[in-house]
C-alpha cells in the first residue's frame, strides 16, 4: 500500500487485470487519510481535487511544508521583534498581532503569556 501512496506503484491501465485491485487499494487508503484529517485540512485537500491517494499525499506534504516555513518565519519575527523607532503603542500592537498569529496556528496559548513563554523557551 505504501507504494500506492508514495507513487512508486502508478495506476495501471484500465485494461490491466490489476487495475480493479489498485483502485480499491487507492480508494481505501485515501479514505483512511481523509478520516484522520481535521476538517480544515480536509476541506483544503478536497479543494485540490486529488484523483489518487498519491496526489493527496503530495498535496498534504506541500501544504505542511508551506505551513512549517510560515510558522518558522512568524516565530523568528516574533523572537527578534524590536521596538526600534516605533511608539510604545505601535510596538505593542505589532507584538500583539504577531502573538495572535502564533495563537491562530497553535504555537502559543494566549497573548498574555506569549512573550514570557517565548523568552523562557516554552514555545
Amino acid at each position: 500500500m505504501l507504494a500506492i501512496v508514495d507513487g512508486s506503484l502508478p495506476c495501471p491501465k484500465p485494461s490491466d487485470e490489476s487495475y480493479g485491485l489498485w483502485v480499491q487499494c487507492d480508494t481505501t487508503v485515501h479514505s483512511w487519510i481523509n478520516a484522520i484529517l481535521s476538517l480544515t485540512v480536509l476541506e483544503t485537500l478536497l479543494n485540490h481535487e486529488c484523483e489518487t491517494v498519491s496526489h493527496a499525499w503530495n498535496t498534504l506534504e506541500r501544504l505542511f511544508i508551506d505551513y512549517s516555513v510560515s510558522t518558522m518565519h512568524l516565530k523568528h519575527k516574533f523572537q527578534n521583534f524590536n521596538k526600534d523607532n516605533l511608539t510604545m503603542e505601535e510596538y505593542l500592537q505589532q507584538l500583539e498581532s504577531l502573538a495572535c498569529s502564533l495563537i491562530a496556528i497553535g504555537k502559543i496559548n494566549n497573548v498574555a503569556t506569549a512573550p514570557i513563554a517565548d523568552v523562557l523557551g516554552l514555545n
